[in-house]
């Protein structure tokens, strides 16, 4: 089950901001993929960090509201999104290994890119 200190900003500051509704969310999609478990390798930036990692002025991630989810193979990437879009989720960003799920309520929804 992700928890708030999941989304702690990975700078080092310490800082983290996760969005209740987010990670319900978050939690509904797990159970779908359960037993596998979702490893969150970005989730809260600081400003700094979003700055010195390249995200968008208007991250999600600068409030909570998003997460990059790390992705082993072919099946998880699947697997995950379709569970994120099971859950509620209609933003989406593909990397190689991982995808970045959000759904902020202050960003355009019905939304996909790669990275």
């Amino acid at each position: 089950m992700i928890q708030s200190s999941d989304m702690v900003c990975k700078c080092g500051c310490g800082e983290v901001i996760a969005d209740e509704r987010f990670l319900q969310m978050l939690n509904a999609a797990e159970l779908i993929v359960y037993p596998r478990t979702f490893s969150i390798e970005s989730g809260y930036r600081c400003a700094a960090h979003n700055a010195a990692v390249g995200g968008a002025k208007n991250s999600a991630h600068l409030r909570g509201e998003a997460a990059d989810i790390k992705i082993v193979s072919d099946k998880d990437r699947y697997d995950f999104h379709s569970a994120f879009q099971s859950a509620g989720f209609t933003r989406f960003g593909f990397g190689g290994t991982f995808i970045h799920v959000d759904d902020s309520p202050q960003l355009n929804k019905h939304r996909m890119w790669v990275y």
